[in-house]
């Protein structure tokens, strides 16, 4: 691992030098999308590699690619949104599952917001400010506006989003 990664200051040519080392990271997350041709998508995936760079917290459990992976992926989608496309895949758990348009979205949305009440009154705190504050934009804020919002790290944001998004992962699988 590169140490450039665990500096607080980083110079340019440390940016530079961990932007060429994680640049696969850009590339995994628009294959993984279907967007590799999409050079909004590669426009916004390479800036959420660079903002991840430099807003990454050292002490965090996490490991950096899973931290920038999600914000690529995160970038990337809301291009998407943007450009009016409907993603072919969503992802949840890091597994790709097919989107059955069948389904009526109606029913599909009570049930997010029945499993996302049920999950919030369990919370407290900074958690519960970040998970009602992303709620009440329809889970279209980014992270870096919650963050602001909320007053707490961008990578904290992704871990109480993680958590509600593999709470409602296990849910929906339950049936």
């Amino acid at each position: 691992m590169n140490d450039a990664l665990y500096k607080l200051e980083k110079s340019d040519s440390d940016i530079d030098e961990l932007l060429r080392i994680h640049k696969n990271l850009v590339y995994h997350m628009l294959s993984v999308t279907g967007q590799l041709q999409n050079q909004d998508a590669e426009s916004a995936a390479w800036e959420a590699l660079w903002d991840s760079l430099n807003t990454f917290d050292v002490f965090s459990k996490n490991a950096f690619s899973s931290y920038a992976c999600r914000c690529i992926y995160n970038a990337i989608q809301q291009v998407i949104r943007e450009q009016g496309k409907i993603p072919i895949e969503i992802m949840l758990e890091d597994e790709f599952v097919q989107y059955d348009e069948t389904i009526a979205e109606e029913a599909s949305v009570n049930r997010v917001e029945t499993y996302f009440k049920q999950y919030v009154s369990t919370k407290r705190g900074t958690i519960r400010d970040v998970l009602l504050t992303w709620y009440s934009s329809s889970f279209e804020m980014s992270q870096k506006a919650l963050s602001a919002r909320c007053r707490c790290s961008i990578s904290y944001v992704s871990r109480v989003q993680q958590g509600f998004r593999a709470y409602l992962s296990g849910k929906l699988k339950e049936g």
